[in-house]
């Protein structure tokens, strides 16, 4: 099959198609149906070899937490097995063939408007809200160990092995790589001996620096989280790395050669299943969120009330993102008061809270010191130590309605007249009144 360079008229106008398609999937809360996500499980274990697993379905994270309490992690392990990253070869193999059949403008174009950071992170909330959900799960300290030094190591071979393809990937791109990787190859095979103490003296101190640095990756994700089944969320990490529309488009409108199996093991997760966690001998089927709101950044995001809910009555709040405490969830932003800006440590939430209380509330509420003033506006400062850096605010009072606006400036700035120029693009306020 020729490569495509350029995609038709008729084909980039099937994008916003595609686009939306797979949006009304990764948002839908319709209730999944328990013999076709059994069909797309057994389908996903069967393309890579593996044997069909026993399935369980939940109606959230709760109904899960309630099973594996009492459980001690080494009868988990018995029982489950390891957690399996089944999404990720699937997709490492879709993606080199249907890449190789396109051009370097035509994978770009497609990564750019089929792929880009909204459609990613629309495709990841749920992943992002049950990993949330399952590091509430608790597990006696020296079983968790156990358990969590198996899972971290199967993962950094997994992410080291993937780094590794890459490489070679890119070797390939090169001219003479592949002569390069054929002799590297041959050696590593046919010089045992002199490959061990090579690996030794020159390979491990070359890529002990990467994987130490891969083990501090993990680590937060491994124990600081604390819990077995924030480990085996994991696995839930790598269903955003497997671009649904971008396979999608490839094989039904560029029509490119594709391992069949493959694809139809992956689209069979994603449009069947709510969540699964893949393990060796059972996978865990969760069924999809029954509430679902999202900003216009396709972000968890409720205010007041909860972002993401659960048919067994597990929910999560979430600012633009940002999940919150119940202290803060269940007032809406409006009602927040700037005096919460004086006793919160974590640094984000802070953020959050100065992005919903609002800069012209603080000024009011946290009594704001005048620098300068110039007219109708006013430079002030906020005392209080409540974000990383002093807190500057060019201060207007609409003369007609008293609306009182609010905008942060950098702390360097001292007069009012500076703040204005600063804010208009270093338009003088005297110019700006004479154009107005």
């Amino acid at each position: 099959m020729s490569q495509i360079n350029r995609l038709t008229p008729e084909q980039e106008a099937l994008i916003p198609v595609y686009q939306q398609k797979w949006r009304e999937i990764a948002i839908s809360v319709e209730p999944i149906n328990h013999q076709r996500a059994t069909a797309a499980v057994e389908t996903l274990y069967t393309a890579l070899d593996k044997p069909k697993p026993k399935i369980r379905f939940f109606d959230g994270p709760q109904e899960l937490q309630q099973l594996l309490d009492g459980h001690s992690l080494v009868t988990l392990r018995q029982e489950f097995g390891l957690p399996q990253m089944l999404m990720m070869p699937i997709a490492q193999k879709l993606m080199l063939p249907m890449e190789q059949q396109l051009s370097e403008s035509v994978r770009q174009q497609l990564h750019e408007q089929l792929m880009n950071q909204q459609t990613q992170q629309l495709m990841a909330h749920r992943q992002v809200a049950m990993g949330s959900l399952l590091a509430e799960f608790n597990a006696s300290e020296p079983d968790r160990e156990e358990m969590l030094a198996g899972i971290s190591q199967d993962f950094l071979n997994m992410l080291w092995e993937k780094q590794q393809q890459q490489w070679r990937q890119n070797l390939l791109q090169q001219p003479g790589g592949d002569i390069v990787l054929g002799i590297g190859d041959w050696l590593s095979q046919q010089w045992q001996p002199w490959g061990q103490e090579l690996d030794n003296l020159f390979w491990q101190p070359l890529v002990q620096p990467r994987l130490d640095e891969l083990a501090e990756y993990c680590k937060p994700l491994m124990v600081g989280a604390g819990t077995i089944m924030a480990g085996m969320a994991l696995s839930l990490q790598f269903v955003q790395d497997a671009p649904f529309p971008l396979f999608d488009f490839c094989a039904q409108v560029l029509s490119c050669k594709h391992d069949r199996s493959f694809w139809a093991a992956l689209q069979g997760i994603s449009t069947e299943c709510g969540t699964i966690i893949p393990c060796e001998n059972v996978c865990l089927v969760i069924n999809r969120p029954c509430r679902l709101l999202l900003d216009e950044q396709n972000r968890l995001h409720g205010e007041g009330e909860p972002a993401i809910a659960y048919p067994d009555g597990s929910y999560l709040y979430f600012y633009h993102g940002v999940n919150l405490p119940p202290k803060y969830a269940n007032v809406h932003p409006n009602q927040w008061p700037a005096s919460w800006l004086l006793t919160e440590e974590n640094a984000e939430l802070r953020r959050v809270l100065i992005q919903g209380i609002g800069y012209a509330r603080i000024c009011q509420e946290l009594a704001a010191v005048e620098l300068d003033s110039w007219r109708e506006y006013s430079l002030l400062r906020i005392e209080q130590q409540i974000d990383i850096e002093p807190i500057h605010l060019l201060k207007m009072t609409c003369p007609s309605t008293g609306f009182i606006h609010a905008t942060r400036v950098p702390p360097t700035i001292q007069s009012a007249r500076e703040a204005i120029r600063w804010v208009n693009w270093d338009v003088d306020p005297q110019d700006f009144a004479m154009e107005s």
